[in-house]
């Protein structure tokens, strides 16, 4: 007779060990980039091998995760469900309310990746679950996480009822926070906008724009204890207004008084953008459509802060809506050759419904445009059977524009790039040539382009001869100029290069073309999409400095330039730039003073770059020469403070540990004219090892520091070794061996410092 043998449960350690397996069959699985059908299956085939017993929530959220991996939803929820509540009843009773949460949102987990039969319906009682779990809770921070996720999926499933039920909870927590004291009035906001946005979506306007008003006075009559700067109304701002466009002029207010006033012009006009994307959602949300389409056209730059480029989007939009289809096909183009992350594929889903090749209407000619670029891109190969279809496809369009306008701007655009593309640069050229007087669609890659085709057409002598394009735009300037030595190198040919000081020229010109855009911006409001990211326009005033001190040798104007940067967008590099710049100009005062800003924000801020060892000696050196002898004691604890901040990987480091020693005793040979007994007990506790290094310059500061102290045959001694040095430089040699004469002349040479100076 057949027995049947039953597969034995795995749980506890066994189950854990045979998971950590699994997983590390699918580590090696991605690693090997294996065909996704072949790793579900053998997966799954693995998994189905054994039969479980989940003994803790871990080994369930591994086990259902490991489920969805191959796709098996059921037997996910299956783990969750059924396997779930019998690991909860053997949990101690503090830590179920915890775990029926994460079986709760785990189901929401797998439910989201799969396609069962009404998911809404489902998820809408999964929801009801958690509230209902939680609303028998206390109002604590300690659920303050689980009411935010729920507070989430209840957004995404716009059930606005249960949205509000959460508002109302986590505004009863941040209440019970002590430590929000001072941001109650904030806090009133935020409760407040969540609302009146959940009434506004129900076409609630009147519930919207009470709700609206509420954060509006919560945060203008707050008492003084409450913490509401400018930021606060631009980060609330168009919130207020899109669902109370009347409190407008509240907003507004509000912002220009709580601006500092000594902010630079460049954040000045970060902030005027900002209030202008305001003042565009009060005037849609008036009805004043045209209002709103001008004020996003003052609105319309890319700025640090944005997440995405849906401003354009935006704008692309209410011009339909405004029945500008000529102006909307114009912008929409835009985003579409200039790649834009969010408007671009807006651009293009409007595109396939609005072209007509038949159409011989001026925007046609922008539709046509978008259809043939996304034609060409590299995933447009997908949408064809041959490469053959594809270029057909593309020239269809191309002809399509022609007939409209055989001289139309859009095919030089297009054009010009794919044929550089193909290596084609005697066919490029002349439609580069024209497109780069469309100066909102001549980017960085177009200017790239045309500066390789002419190369490649007349010559690099012949080329340097012509007029440089002009670039419009300060980021497409910074871009530019940051990619055009390894471009131009990888792509010309060997007896076409330009020489190097050509090409920091080149580059020069392009950063300095960039920071005047960015500031002709800065001043009037009128520019390019890009010139309003005042971070890349303060990373662009850093290499034009760099240019300016390390080419030019202009350190007042690299000086000037790192300190526009700063104002405009603060980074550590600025600071660095402005110190070495007054160390090489020799102007000492000034050196030591941006040593100390440059240590300030490095201990202030994140500075992975900070490296105290490469300027310390010379600040060192200039209190020495200023007479300030008293101060170097201070940059010697810095140095050693610095020094035990760093991990052990990093002070187990050869490089580095010699680049300390170097600038420890580079401070001790200055500190040693004023402190000379603390300048000997500091050195003790480094001689060995700065013995035993094989580095002349560390033996020479010794020296000169026994030298000094009346320590006169250590003295010589180290002075022997700088000069039996292979590395020592001959000026170096030279002073070591009048030094050893100097010591051998002095007839208090044998007596020790401490009783000469009794």
């Amino acid at each position: 007779m057949n027995q049947t043998i039953e597969k034995i449960k795995l749980t506890g350690d066994q189950l854990e060990q045979f998971l950590d397996r699994v997983q590390q069959v699918l580590a090696q699985q991605i690693d090997a980039q294996l065909d996704p059908e072949l790793k579900v299956a053998t997966l799954k085939a693995l998994l189905q091998s054994q039969d479980y017993v989940a003994h803790s929530l871990s080994v369930i959220a591994r086990l259902f995760r490991l489920w969805v991996e191959v796709y098996e939803y059921t037997q996910a929820l299956k783990v969750i469900t059924i396997d779930g509540p019998l690991v909860l009843k053997n949990s101690p009773l503090e830590d179920r309310i915890d775990g029926e949460l994460s079986l709760i949102y785990w189901q929401l987990e797998v439910i989201e990746q799969s396609d069962f039969l009404n998911p809404k319906e489902r998820i809408n009682l999964i929801l009801q679950q958690a509230e209902d779990l939680l609303l028998g809770l206390p109002r604590t921070v300690e659920w303050k996480q689980a009411w935010n996720h729920l507070h989430q999926q209840s957004l995404k499933m716009k059930c606005y009822e249960r949205v509000r039920v959460c508002v109302v909870a986590l505004h009863e927590i941040e209440n019970s926070i002590e430590d929000r004291a001072q941001f109650r009035a904030w806090d009133k906001a935020l409760y407040s906008l969540r609302i009146a946005n959940t009434y506004r979506k129900q076409g609630n306007q009147e519930q919207a724009q009470y709700y609206a008003k509420v954060a509006c006075d919560a945060m203008s009559q707050h008492h003084e204890n409450q913490n509401i700067d400018y930021f606060d109304w631009l980060s609330f701002g168009e919130s207020i207004v899109t669902n109370q466009p009347n409190c407008l002029p509240v907003v507004l207010h509000h912002i220009e008084q709580l601006q500092p006033k000594d902010f630079s012009i460049a954040k000045n006009r970060d902030i005027a953008v900002q209030m202008a994307r305001i003042e565009a959602k009060a005037y849609y949300a008036k009805g004043n459509l045209n209002a709103a389409i001008d004020k996003t056209l003052e609105a319309r730059y890319r700025l640090t802060g944005d997440e995405d480029d849906a401003i354009s989007s935006q704008l692309i939009e209410w011009l339909l809506e405004g029945n500008r289809e000529l102006e909307a096909a114009k912008y929409a183009f835009e985003s579409e050759f200039s790649d834009r992350e969010l408007s671009s594929q807006f651009a293009r889903e409007l595109a396939l419904k609005k072209f007509d090749s038949q159409n011989s209407a001026p925007e046609q000619a922008y539709w046509l445009g978008i259809i043939a670029l996304t034609i060409i891109k590299p995933d447009g190969e997908t949408l064809f059977e041959s490469e053959a279809l594809q270029e057909e496809s593309y020239q269809h369009m191309i002809s399509a524009i022609a007939k409209i306008d055989p001289q139309h701007y859009v095919i030089d655009l297009i054009e010009g790039e794919k044929k550089a593309s193909q290596f084609d640069y005697v066919g490029a050229l002349p439609h580069l040539e024209r497109a780069i007087h469309t100066k909102e669609l001549a980017n960085w890659s177009l200017l790239l382009a045309l500066i390789v085709s002419r190369v490649m057409v007349y010559g690099v002598t012949e080329a340097q001869k012509l007029p440089l394009p002009v670039c419009h735009s300060g980021l497409w300037c910074y871009t530019l100029g940051s990619k055009l030595r390894t471009h131009l190198q990888s792509v010309l040919p060997a007896q076409q290069q330009f020489t190097d000081t050509y090409l920091d020229d080149l580059m020069a010109h392009y950063y300095q073309q960039g920071v005047n855009n960015f500031e002709r911006f800065f001043a009037t409001g009128k520019g390019l999409y890009r010139d309003g990211d005042i971070h890349a326009y303060s990373v662009l005033c850093q290499n034009l400095a760099r240019y300016y001190r390390k080419n030019l040798k202009q350190f007042d104007s690299a000086v000037q330039t790192h300190q526009k940067g700063f104002a405009a967008s603060p980074f550590a590099e600025h600071l660095e730039g402005i110190m070495k710049c007054y160390l090489a100009s020799d102007q000492i005062e000034l050196f030591v003073q941006a040593a100390e800003n440059l240590w300030n924000y490095a201990q202030s801020f994140s500075y992975a770059k900070h490296s105290p060892c490469h300027y310390f000696g010379w600040v060192a050196n200039a209190l020495y020469r200023l007479e300030r002898d008293t101060e170097i004691a201070i940059w010697l604890e810095r140095l050693e403070l610095s020094w035990q901040e760093q991990t052990e990987d990093f002070k187990a480091n050869l490089k580095n540990y010699e680049s300390y020693l170097v600038t420890m005793v580079t401070i001790l040979s200055n500190l040693v004219y004023s402190q000379k007994e603390d300048t000997l007990l500091r050195l003790a506790s480094i001689e060995e090892d700065c013995q035993n290094l094989n580095n002349h310059f560390i033996h020479l500061k010794m020296a000169f520091i026994f030298e000094q102290t009346f320590q006169t045959p250590l003295a010589v001694q180290m002075y022997q070794k700088v000069i039996d040095s292979e590395q020592a430089e001959q000026a170096e040699i030279q002073y070591a061996l009048a030094a050893i004469k100097r010591c051998q002349q002095d007839s208090l040479k044998e007596q020790s410092w401490w009783k000469f100076w009794a």
